[in-house]
């Protein structure tokens, strides 16, 4: 008689999908650096991280006063990156990475819109917000606002890379 047949052990029960090391949160340096890493590589980031960078740098923000006074020894001043995840890259490179004591970041609005990137710019400017506190400063510029974000790039962004969940995110993100 043939020798009995081997099956093949059964798989182990698949582990759950752990977190991308970048969406840890609260964001750390390590998570911003490995959120710059994740877009440079072409990757997505999801739409519940998205939304919960929204949500966290909204309720920071809140806690600020609407004007204020940033005292340092030096501050670097960024503006009107229109979704430009490089040019930002670029400015964070220029200021010598995130900011260290004595030193700040002063974000001056207009994220979004105009290229194709301005989730992902959004994002790192809420993720860095949210690391550094105090020594980032999140300005609102008016592509922040939904009715722009309609009429120009963002809202067709959101809804290429995130579906049915585009319309949360742009009321999160305005």
């Amino acid at each position: 008689s043939p020798p009995p047949r081997r099956t093949a052990p059964a798989a182990p029960p698949s582990a759950p999908p752990s977190r991308a090391a970048f969406e840890e949160f609260p964001p750390t340096r390590a998570s911003c650096e490995g959120l710059i890493r994740r877009v440079r590589s072409g990757g997505l980031l999801s739409a519940a991280y998205v939304a919960r960078l929204l949500e966290a740098g909204r309720e920071a923000l809140e806690r600020e006063p609407r004007v204020g006074e940033v005292e340092c020894e030096r501050a670097t001043v960024v503006g009107d990156l229109h979704g430009s995840f490089d040019d930002l890259c670029a400015a964070l490179s220029a200021a010598g990475g995130a900011p260290g004591p004595g030193e700040a970041l002063v974000f001056n609005g207009d994220y979004v819109d105009r290229n194709p990137q301005s989730t992902e710019t959004l994002a790192l400017v809420l993720a860095l917000k949210l690391c550094y506190g105090s020594r980032v400063h999140v300005n609102r510029g008016n592509h922040e606002d939904s009715s722009l974000s309609r009429v120009y790039d963002f809202e067709r962004e959101l809804e290429r890379k995130y579906g049915g969940d585009a319309a949360e995110l742009l009321r999160l993100a305005s």
